[in-house]
């Protein structure tokens, strides 16, 4: 297994299965190498031959078979299948490795086998939202509206944060005729697809707003914000010393679009907000998207001498090895 993750952190995928399916060999009932091989496999299918992840890094190159490439992909998906049945054979209440399956038969277009386990990952666990949307997902593709209805209205009655069930269901009600609650859907649909998932803010008018003037990609009838409106909206923010405002400048460190001063500033407010700031940016540290934002997050953290911190800076540490764009640990680690 060890050889196998190696192999594949590298790059080498192919060659991490065949380590794996080389352990397999001699213990077929190793629950672990099975669940790798699937992992691997469904990464081969999702990617296709045309993409290599290697060291945390991507490269794509163009395709010249198209035809080939799905077959590669097809391929992978079947094998990736396979292993994770495998795995289920072995332990057949793992509801990590059902769950994998489900999303790679969906992948492969298996929509009848996908309804069965997500079906069944339902009846075990009917409080996952996550299993109600793989339902749902399925539902709709089988052309199951009423059901993929209730499977959506389910998910979002469990975890109102949701932005897939926003959306399809928006689609569902501007089908209906009701372009009122489609267009109120939809908002709430871009709202929580925007906000990262460790902030708490629930939707508001308000509150979208300010995500339509701070996003860089979200824009309504108005277009898009001028470089001043975001600086403003930043400084009312600031002004308010809200929970709300404080996710609201942590969502726009998150994503982390605009590398400079606008950035600092959030973070220079949000450290002079204290404890009332340090979950947010806790999320930052440990869910930033970027080693940038990671690195804003420990050096903000460090200087409000944040309890906890030290463990999550001793654990990032050993993987901040990046030449360019470090998350400088140890420069945190130092202040």
């Amino acid at each position: 297994a060890l050889l196998g993750m190696l192999l594949a952190y590298d790059g080498r995928v192919l060659e991490g299965v065949g380590a794996c399916r080389a352990g397999i060999t001699g213990d077929a009932t190793d629950l672990e190498l099975w669940q790798l091989i699937g992992v691997y496999e469904a990464q081969l299918g999702e990617d296709g031959p045309n993409v290599t992840r290697a060291r945390g890094m991507v490269e794509y190159r163009p395709s010249t078979d198209e035809e080939a490439d799905q077959a590669f992909r097809d391929e992978h998906l079947a094998l990736a299948a396979a292993a994770f049945r495998e795995a289920l054979a072995i332990e057949a209440g793992d509801a990590d490795t059902a769950t994998a399956l489900a999303h790679v038969l969906e992948m492969a277009a298996a929509q009848e086998e996908a309804l069965a386990v997500w079906a069944r990952l339902v009846e075990v666990d009917p409080g996952s939202a996550e299993y109600r949307l793989g339902l749902g997902r399925v539902q709709t593709a089988l052309g199951q509206r009423d059901e993929a209805l209730v499977s959506y209205g389910t998910a979002l009655e469990i975890d109102r944060r949701l932005p897939e069930p926003h959306r399809v269901l928006a689609a569902f009600y501007e089908a209906s005729g009701d372009d009122e609650h489609a267009a109120e859907l939809r908002r709430k649909a871009a709202y929580y697809e925007w906000m990262p998932p460790f902030t708490e803010t629930p939707f508001s008018e308000e509150a979208y707003a300010s995500v339509l003037i701070l996003a860089h990609h979200t824009a309504d009838e108005r277009g898009a914000p001028t470089p001043e409106q975001r600086v403003a909206e930043v400084e009312r923010l600031a002004g308010l010393s809200t929970p709300a405002s404080t996710d609201l400048l942590a969502a726009l460190c998150w994503h982390h679009g605009d590398h400079g001063p606008l950035e600092d500033r959030a973070y220079d407010v949000m450290e002079t907000r204290g404890r009332d700031a340090e979950p947010v940016l806790f999320g930052l540290l440990k869910q930033g998207q970027h080693t940038c934002t990671i690195g804003h997050a420990a050096h903000s953290l460090a200087r409000m001498r944040a309890a906890g911190l030290l463990e999550a800076l001793l654990y990032l540490l050993p993987g901040d090895v990046r030449p360019v764009f470090p998350m400088d640990i140890a420069g945190a680690l130092a202040e």
